[in-house]
């Protein structure tokens, strides 16, 4: 009985293994897509849009209602500001980070195929 139940978990864990690298061939594929359009394309893609645009709507929603502290009116062009500064500088930084993180998980996978 036992052997019938480490078989199934053998078989198991080989399906598992399995589908990890597919995905990880998947990403990978992406990956290489995404980078050749470029860096620059990526952070203002990745970055700005999809970090920078929702941190800039919640920080600047924030400071509006008072949720910071400090609530006192402020002048419409300053809010703009704000909400732009906000999605630019943390959009690119989280870009540049996400750009980078991604490179090295392409080169541990790269590392590792060339291992096996």
């Amino acid at each position: 009985m036992e052997d019938d139940v480490l078989f199934e978990s053998e078989v198991a864990s080989q399906a598992a293994v399995a589908a990890r690298r597919a995905r990880q061939l998947r990403w990978q594929q992406r990956w290489r897509r995404t980078r050749t359009r470029g860096k620059l394309s990526f952070t203002i893609s990745h970055g700005i849009l999809i970090y920078g645009l929702p941190f800039a709507t919640f920080m600047t929603l924030a400071a509006v209602s008072g949720l910071l502290g400090n609530h006192r009116p402020q002048k419409a062009y300053l809010i703009v500001f704000t909400f732009v500064w906000f999605a630019v500088t943390y959009g690119i930084a989280m870009g540049l980070w996400a750009w980078r993180q991604n490179e090295r998980r392409l080169k541990a996978l790269d590392d590792a195929e060339r291992d096996v």
